[in-house]
């Protein structure tokens, strides 16, 4: 018994910090997450202020695609709790584990849905710092279509001027293997464009398997994220789209400049590879969206070089066979710009590192990079 109304029944994942548990509220007979931290680490400011702000975070967005946290509040031995929605399914780096590269419509539907909750995030000043298959949570709609939740807000920045930046002496927020060249330098100067590039990471590991760069050590890794340039995707998988290759080559530009200024421009420059059903309703969305969505000012004047609604135009006539879902059974359980640009980037070449992603549903404590190829 927890709290006195929450019947816990098993442990679905477990951390250095913590760890998460299903329960059944008793009254309500409602199965829940809760995830509690560990009490050897409730004298530990940062942590503390990173578990509230994860919950924090998460009651500000308002999306289908982000996990609902419905309370929080503090045990008896100190330790802080949180009560979320309980998820059935599993990660995508647990999909990409079993059952290998996705078709490129599913994975492009995948990657569209946490597009749409990193929108809703940019849009409130949040930037998630930690996008990852490992904290992208599938499961299914109603109707058996999938559904993405994004996970783990507990890193994320706060850009508000009411807010505190989260940090850490000595240390790295995030996980190395997906982060931006900027994040890599200093946690606290990124802005949505760190999002954009962890998800180009995403989907590039969606379709290929891989990340383009593989690394032993984090200082090499550091180098190749700041200066090397990663394989192409196609010469990895040759079926997709040469003008998929340059939206994704786009948003893993080493300067920030030169990615998408928001997430919503990335959305609309892989509406036509997605699924044909969804590409009217998506534009729609994203088209909406992107009014929302402060557009970062260029540093220096960087030059954007092509337009990603040309590799769109490029792409309208790609056949595509609806990307079905073929994956392992998923178990039973506002600010507006003042004058928008219409040009998006080509990509400058950069490095990532490939790494086994975490099979727990909520990722409790950052991972030491380790990274082996898969």
């Amino acid at each position: 018994m927890l709290l006195g109304k929450y019947r816990v029944e098993n442990v679905l994942g477990r951390g250095a910090m913590g760890l998460v548990v299903a329960a059944r509220h008793l009254a309500l007979d409602d199965r829940v997450a809760i995830k509690v931290l560990l009490p050897k680490y409730v004298q530990d400011a940062d942590i503390l202020q990173r578990f509230l702000r994860e919950a924090r975070a998460a009651v500000r967005i308002r999306s289908q695609h982000v996990v609902r946290v419905a309370d929080v509040g503090t045990l008896e031995n100190g330790a802080p709790y949180m009560v979320m929605d309980h998820l059935e399914g599993k990660d995508l780096a647990a999909v990409l584990a079993e059952s290998g590269p996705l078709a490129v419509p599913l994975a492009i539907e995948l990657v569209l849905q946490v597009c749409e909750a990193l929108a809703e995030a940019h849009a409130q000043g949040i930037v998630h710092r930690d996008v990852k298959p490992s904290n992208l949570f599938l499961t299914r709609n109603a109707d058996g279509s999938p559904c993405v939740k994004v996970l783990d807000f507990g890193i994320s920045k706060m850009t508000h001027a009411e807010d505190h930046a989260l940090t850490r002496a000595g240390g790295v927020l995030g996980s190395p293997l997906y982060m931006s060249p900027e994040q890599l330098r200093s946690a606290s100067d990124v802005d949505g464009r760190a999002d954009i590039y962890s998800l180009g990471v995403v989907l590039f590991q969606l379709l290929t398997g891989r990340t383009p760069f593989v690394a032993q050590e984090l200082a090499q890794l550091v180098y190749l994220v700041t200066q090397g340039e990663p394989q192409r995707p196609r010469a990895l998988r040759p079926d997709i789209p040469e003008p998929l290759e340059q939206v994704i080559l786009a948003a893993l530009a080493r300067d920030r400049d030169r990615r998408f200024p928001t997430v919503a421009d990335l959305a609309l420059a892989l509406v036509p590879f997605a699924p044909p059903h969804l590409r009217a309703a998506a534009g729609r969305l994203f088209g909406a969206l992107r009014e929302t969505l402060p557009v970062p000012a260029l540093q220096g004047g960087a030059p954007l070089a092509a337009s990603a609604a040309g590799a769109a135009t490029s792409a309208a006539a790609y056949p595509l066979d609806g990307g079905a879902l073929t994956i392992a059974p998923l178990g039973t359980t506002h600010r507006k710009p003042a004058a928008r640009r219409h040009t998006l980037p080509v990509a400058l070449g950069i490095g990532l590192v490939v790494v086994s992603g975490g099979l727990f549903l909520w990722r409790l404590s950052p991972r030491a990079p380790h990274p082996v190829e898969r």
